[in-house]
């Protein structure tokens, strides 16, 4: 999480270097310009993968005429940020989202300052010409196997919580094994550094009022594709609102305000019936999502138990939307960690009128896929956070294009 403080004038960056509140160290990196050609696109991209393990910041149009004595040199800015975006998303492997912001110069506002804010990113250590590249001090070093496998090892101790918040959303399913007649869908999606009350307080300008915020700020904007549109159950229905023990949900009418489902299993008719229409999205007061669905797969007539790859991609592709609009009504900058898991999958296929060929039965009792990303990423590329949650599923049922063959875009 990157939250140190930054110039958004001319003015405060001048000042700033001026009385030394910017200084190169761990964290920051003043660079005099960007020239162009392939080798400063090299040096560009390792500067931001030695970043990208712990987060840091890079001011273009800064110089050092005398050492420890920064002056402001301004640059270009015509294709200067398109230019950053695209080297950090084609010349790391795996790609980083990095933002870029311009602070521009009254004199001639087509130069000015490039600011570059990377992440500590979730998918660190980045590799730039088959190297991996850390921070020391105020320059960048090649990292040794030991210091690869020290980033490694505390980005998988980073991913446990998740996992661990994963085990005990299944094991709050309200229907008990024996009486389900689908697989389950269960995501859940954790702010990692997120303060105990960021939702709350956003909560708190609509006058504490969980029902109004629902659908005021968290429901609201653009959703793509819209809601309820494509696939059932989804958000945005008939659904009701209510508190829970750690924040409210928007919960199917079988599931009732305490999640038990109760009606349901007082009758098995209805069971039978409402099963796959159970839906239930949680959110905490510190922004913790968990999302139930009964429809993980249906049965057919004639094709059996299958799952249906809109539904249960659909799904998670809106609990990673709804992160994304967690993140821009509480200003929250860092990294999410996402989860899914679906239960009671042996022998489901998959089905939809557009493959017609056989598809082999789901070989395991159950799916399980986590991954994280950071804020830029959320905000700009949530189908390929959830391909990177479903497409392994949706693969092994014959669905080779992962997401994109499940949820098509709509065209234009």
């Amino acid at each position: 999480m990157t939250d140190r403080w930054l110039p958004a004038t001319e003015e405060e960056l001048l000042a700033a270097i001026t009385d030394g509140r910017l200084d190169e160290g761990p964290h920051l990196d003043f660079k005099r310009e960007l020239v162009r050609g392939r080798k400063a696109n090299s040096e560009l991209a390792r500067d931001i993968a030695m970043f990208a393990n712990d987060g840091g910041t890079l001011i273009y149009g800064v110089e050092e005429p005398d050492a420890g004595r920064y002056v402001g040199a301004p640059v270009a800015l015509e294709g200067l940020r398109e230019r950053i975006e695209q080297i950090a998303a084609s010349r790391l492997h795996p790609p980083l989202y990095v933002t870029v912001s311009t602070i521009r110069t009254k004199e001639d506002p087509e130069y000015g300052y490039v600011v570059v804010l990377v992440p500590a990113s979730a998918a660190a250590p980045h590799m730039v010409d088959e190297r991996y590249y850390g921070r020391a001090g105020t320059t960048r070093a090649t990292l040794s196997d030991t210091q690869v496998r020290s980033v490694l090892a505390s980005r998988q101790a980073a991913e446990r919580p998740i996992l661990g918040l994963l085990d005990a959303e299944i094991s709050r399913d309200p229907i008990p094994k024996d009486l389900r007649a689908h697989a389950h869908l269960h995501v859940v999606a954790r702010p990692r550094f997120a303060r105990d009350d960021l939702v709350l307080a956003d909560v708190e300008t609509t006058g504490g009022n969980w029902s109004t915020w629902f659908h005021k700020q968290l429901l609201t904007g653009s959703f793509e594709p819209p809601l309820g549109k494509l696939w059932s159950p989804d958000l945005g229905g008939g659904a009701s609102i209510g508190r829970r023990a750690s924040g409210a949900a928007l919960h199917d009418y079988y599931m009732g305000q305490d999640r038990s489902a109760g009606e349901l299993l007082a009758d098995q008719e209805k069971l039978h019936l409402h099963e796959k229409q159970l839906l239930d999205l949680e959110v905490d007061e510190d922004g913790t999502l968990h999302l139930f669905c009964g429809r993980g797969s249906d049965t057919l007539r004639g094709a059996g138990e299958v799952l249906l790859p809109a539904v249960v991609a659909g799904l998670v592709l809106r609990v990673v939307q709804v992160a994304a609009r967690v993140t821009e009504v509480t200003g929250y900058v860092g990294t999410w960690d996402f989860a899914v898991a679906i239960t009671g999958l042996r022998g489901v296929t998959r089905h939809s009128p557009e493959w017609h060929d056989s598809a082999p039965g789901y070989s395991a009792e159950g799916y399980r896929r986590s991954t994280a990303a950071d804020t830029p990423e959320l905000l700009a590329n949530q189908r390929v956070i959830t391909d990177r949650l479903t497409g392994r599923l949706l693969r092994s049922l014959g669905v080779q294009e992962g997401i994109e063959a499940a949820l098509p875009r709509r065209q234009p």
